[in-house]
C-alpha cells in the first residue's frame, strides 16, 4: 500500500496531491495472479477537487521453464478530466495486453507483447491523423539479466 500527498507545482497553478495505491501479487505454482489499484485526489487552491482512478488486474502462466504467458486487464476512469481528454461524461479507458517471457540463453530473455486500447472519447490517433476511440500495438523488447 502506497500514499503520495502534498502540493504540486511551485507556481499559482500547483495543486494539492492526495493518492492512495494497492499493489497485491500471489504465487500459486505455475500460475501468478496480481490487482493493481489506484485513487489520486487533485485540489486546485479555488476549484472542487477532481480525481481519476485506475485498476489492472493479472495473470501469468509458465508452460515451461523457458515459456511464460501474461495477459493484463486495465482500466482508468477519468470523469473529471483530471489527466485525459474533453469527453462530456469524462474519459474511460481499457486495456488489455498479451505478452509472453522467452529466455533463450544465459540471461537473455525476450518478451513480444500486444496492446488493445479502447476508450469512449476519440483519445487516439490514426496513422491518417483522423481521431480514433481505439489503438492496438505490438512491441519486442528484449531483457538481459546480469
Amino acid at each position: 500500500l502506497n500514499y503520495l500527498g502534498g502540493l504540486q507545482g511551485q507556481d499559482s497553478t500547483g495543486f494539492k496531491v492526495n493518492q492512495v495505491d494497492l499493489v497485491a501479487a500471489y504465487q500459486l505454482g505455475k500460475l501468478g495472479l496480481g490487482i493493481n489499484l489506484t485513487d489520486q485526489m487533485r485540489k486546485f487552491e479555488e476549484s472542487e477537487g477532481i480525481n481519476w482512478m485506475g485498476g489492472a488486474l493479472y495473470a501469468n502462466y509458465a508452460l515451461t521453464e523457458k515459456f511464460l504467458l501474461a495477459l493484463r486487464a486495465e482500466s482508468l476512469s477519468d470523469k473529471k478530466h483530471a489527466i485525459l481528454g474533453e469527453g462530456e461524461d469524462g474519459t474511460t479507458v481499457m486495456e488489455f495486453t498479451l505478452s509472453a517471457n522467452i529466455k533463450i540463453a544465459g540471461g537473455l530473455t525476450l518478451i513480444p507483447e500486444f496492446r488493445i486500447d479502447k476508450s469512449n472519447t476519440t483519445l487516439f490517433t490514426g496513422k491518417d491523423g483522423d481521431a480514433k476511440d481505439s489503438t492496438a500495438g505490438f512491441l519486442l523488447a528484449a531483457v538481459y539479466k546480469f
